[in-house]
């Protein structure tokens, strides 16, 4: 079943990464959509959508405290433009849809994990983050959506890069896998943005977030 909302527009080489990272709407978390890269295809928020997600619980529009100022809307976008903080998000309430604060996600990125097939089915275990321990997301496992450890940058899931010229230079890059820091040989030109001159600005950059 295809999720609400329309993927982002394909632009050349506006992704960090090659291959499948999910198998359809159902296997990304939330409301993130399977969208098609311009090599591959990852879970992605559809134009308009904010982060976060709407509460479990809204109060009603009055209280004993005071009457509470929500807005009519349509769209994540209607709620924020203009506004950006504190992030809102459009969320149904009885027949209408009310622009409400959203709960925030939790910190730090999803591992890459490449689209797997199974002999057996795979089981969703989480619906979104709010399912898992505030040091995991709910993330694409391979086959399904899952709680996996939490990583503070998208950079720290980029393939070692040895870059171009002639130079030897003990550089350090994160291998997610792995999950620790390890040394290589930078040729002192291009690579990407995985690449630290010491293990400790590696790992200050791409360790496990904690609580």
């Amino acid at each position: 079943i295809n999720k609400p909302g329309e993927c982002p527009a394909i632009l050349p080489n506006n992704h960090l990464f090659c291959d499948r990272l999910c198998s359809s709407d159902a296997s990304c978390p939330g409301t993130q959509r399977c969208c098609p890269t311009s090599c591959g295809q990852q879970c992605q928020l559809p134009e308009g959508d904010t982060s976060g997600y709407c509460p479990l619980v809204i109060h009603p529009p009055s209280s004993r405290n005071g009457p509470l100022c929500y807005t009519d809307c349509n769209s994540d976008w209607e709620c924020n433009a203009g506004f950006p903080l504190p992030q809102k998000k459009c969320c149904p309430f009885g027949d209408r849809k009310l622009c409400v604060e959203a709960v925030e996600e939790h910190p730090g990125v999803c591992p890459r994990r490449v689209e797997v097939f199974p002999f057996v089915p795979c089981n969703n275990t989480c619906g979104d983050d709010r399912d898992c321990r505030l040091t995991e997301k709910c993330c694409f496992t391979g086959c399904s959506r899952g709680c996996l450890p939490s990583v503070r940058s998208d950079r720290c899931q980029l393939p070692r890069d040895q870059g171009s010229c002639s130079k030897e230079l003990q550089h350090f890059y994160y291998d997610p896998e792995e999950k620790k820091c390890i040394s290589f040989v930078y040729r002192g030109c291009e690579g990407n943005s995985n690449n630290f001159q010491t293990r400790e600005l590696c790992e200050e950059a791409c360790g496990k977030i904690s609580k």
